[in-house]
C-alpha cells in the first residue's frame, strides 16, 4: 500500500500536536539559511527518521500522510522547502 500512495504523490511527515494546531515539523540549516519540512516515502521511514527531527517543547508528534503537492505549496507559502529523506535522514530529493 505504501508504494501505491507514493505513485499517487503521497508522502509522510511529522506533525506536532495534530489534535490542536497541527504544525508540520520543520528543520533549519542556519549555515546555508535554509528552512525545510522533512518528508518521507513511507510511514516506516518517517518513524525511523523522526528521531532526527527536533521536537517542540511539550509537543506530541504524530506521523501523517499528505499529498506532496499540498505540502510543497504550504512550504513555499511559509518560505520553506520540502526535503524528501530516507529513514536515516539522507536527502533524496529537494522541492
Amino acid at each position: 500500500m505504501e508504494t501505491e500512495n507514493n505513485q499517487e504523490g503521497w508522502v509522510y511527515v511529522v506533525v506536532h500536536n495534530p489534535d490542536k494546531d497541527g504544525k508540520y515539523a520543520g528543520m533549519e540549516d542556519p549555515e546555508n539559511d535554509i528552512r525545510f519540512i522533512p518528508a518521507f516515502q513511507s510511514k516506516e521511514e518517517a518513524m525511523s527518521g523522526m528521531i532526527h527531527i527536533p521536537r517542540e517543547e511539550g509537543a506530541r508528534p504524530a506521523i501523517h500522510a499528505v499529498h506532496r503537492d499540498d505540502l510543497i505549496h504550504h512550504a513555499r507559502q511559509n518560505g520553506m522547502l520540502v526535503f524528501l529523506l530516507n529513514g536515516d535522514g539522507k536527502v533524496l530529493e529537494k522541492y
